[in-house]
């Protein structure tokens, strides 16, 4: 049976942004609407932390905001300590388009991405880690299991996320790139 759409804004969503060289992404964390600003801003800490010996030294991660359930309005939350990466070099342009990308899927059928930028990794020749060897990769991803009431799919529901890493050029940042 298929799954029933639903709109973007259906749950509770905290972003952390980052800037990598000149471009500025935002990851994604749809969360439980009891989730406070202060343990968001936790979980996020607890996230830079695992994958910052990774993260090339051009790329900071520079705040965090909030969408409430229902609204696409961002709001930015006070309390988050920037931290640039920490892993020696930039991250040369044509690796700048390059995002990691973890998957889950949740008991109730619906599958959930989170993506990485400005990872100072050399692109496995396959193209993914199955299983993941970067230490800092699985602690990223014991972290999107571990942290509840976050990390959750569209319809609010927690899923499992595999111990997998996939990595490929995101078409929108190579125009962005190329302009």
């Amino acid at each position: 049976m298929p799954l029933t759409p639903l709109p973007e804004d259906n749950t509770k969503r905290y972003f952390l942004r980052s800037v990598c060289g000149t471009q500025v992404h935002d990851m994604q964390a749809r969360c439980a609407d009891s989730v406070s600003d202060a343990t968001a801003i936790s979980n996020f800490t607890a996230i830079v932390a695992a994958l910052g010996p990774i993260v090339s030294n051009d790329t900071t991660f520079a705040g965090v905001y909030v969408a409430a359930n229902g609204s696409n309005v961002r709001n930015p939350v006070p309390g988050f300590t920037p931290f640039t990466g920490a892993a020696g070099s930039i991250v040369p342009g044509t690796s700048q388009v390059m995002s990691w990308c973890i998957s889950g899927r949740a008991p109730s059928g619906r599958k959930s991405k989170v993506f990485i930028y400005g990872l100072f990794l050399a692109v496995p020749d396959t193209w993914k880690q199955d299983p993941l060897t970067t230490a800092e990769l699985q602690g990223f991803q014991g972290l999107l299991n571990s942290q509840s009431d976050f990390w959750l799919t569209i319809d609010g529901t927690k899923p499992t996320w595999y111990f997998r890493a996939t990595v490929s050029p995101n078409d929108h940042w190579i125009g962005v790139e190329r302009a």
